[in-house]
């Protein structure tokens, strides 16, 4: 990963012992504009993440349906306005839209 997002993304995983994996993700089409990358790669597929970006759309219902990273079912416990956490088994997923800029 190079600068920019690529380099907030590096920094965050270097400076948190708890982030496995991570990745900056475009709304509303689900593009990619930084993941981590090697042993720890976020492997989200482009449909994974197509669908997770449009749960915001409905941010409310989330809690009911779960949601889908890297092939794992995560169940929903809380969202909070632009929040999603997610948990499975003693893993777990964190999510928040925001603008950038």
């Amino acid at each position: 990963m190079s600068g920019g997002w690529g380099a907030y993304i590096k920094n965050l995983m270097d400076s948190s012992g708890g982030i496995r994996r991570a990745a900056i993700i475009g709304y509303p089409d689900g593009s990619v504009w930084a993941r981590s990358e090697g042993e720890d790669a976020f492997r989200a597929t482009d449909e994974e993440l197509k669908k997770f970006v449009s749960l915001y759309d409905n941010i409310e219902k989330v809690p009911s349906t779960g949601c889908d990273l890297e092939g794992v079912h995560y169940i929903v416990p809380r969202i909070d306005e632009n929040l999603i956490f997610g948990k499975r088994d003693k893993t777990g997923i964190f999510a928040a839209k925001t603008k950038s800029g």
